[in-house]
């Protein structure tokens, strides 16, 4: 048996002009937002759906604190 394996759709790094994102849903409780479908949508037709729970992976980096650089120690003193 042969598994296919399908990969995600790459974004381009800039979108050609008339690209849009679309987001539906509905009101849910306590003034929230229930969003059910994800989507962009490229100016010749073409639909690339957005993952419901994008990947960790993929998020920004934070930077990072650095220590300082200890020197190391002189014999003798």
């Amino acid at each position: 048996m042969s598994r296919t394996t399908m990969r995600k759709p790459r974004l381009p790094s800039r979108f050609p002009i008339g690209t849009k994102l679309v987001i539906e849903g509905r009101p849910a409780a306590a003034g929230e937002m229930q969003v059910f479908r994800r989507y962009i949508e490229f100016p010749d037709g073409t639909l690339v759906r957005l993952p419901k729970h994008p990947d960790k992976s993929r998020s920004p980096t934070r930077s990072r604190v650095r220590k300082p650089v200890r020197e190391p120690a002189r014999p003798g003193r």
